[in-house]
């Protein structure tokens, strides 16, 4: 993935106690968080999701973030405009900042 130089991030899930995300050699390793009822847990631990728009037009901006909390839990939006500048290895390289939403 660090050879190919066009993975930003990689997301996770089955760990539903581990929301983390941090960075390692330029990409974002992310747990995707634990949001059924139905799945393990421990009490007081809130339910959290994390969900990623990309959009692929020609654009020059990012989007941003947005974030959602509620007594049940939370959540992490991150909506996401590429500029695409056609090159023979395809999209340009995008930078995005990625938080963890208590």
């Amino acid at each position: 993935m660090v050879t190919a130089g066009d993975v930003k991030a990689v997301f996770t899930g089955q760990d539903h106690l581990n929301d983390f995300c941090g960075e390692l050699t330029g990409i974002q390793l992310c747990f995707a968080g634990g949001f059924g009822y139905h799945a393990y847990g421990k009490a007081g631990w809130a339910r959290r999701a994390r969900v990623v728009a990309v959009n692929l037009e020609k654009t020059e901006r990012v989007v941003g973030e947005q974030s959602s909390q509620s007594k049940q839990g939370s959540a992490l939006m991150i909506s996401i405009s590429l500029p695409l500048m056609v090159k023979s290895s395809g999209a340009r390289a995008l930078r995005v900042k990625f938080t963890k939403v208590v």
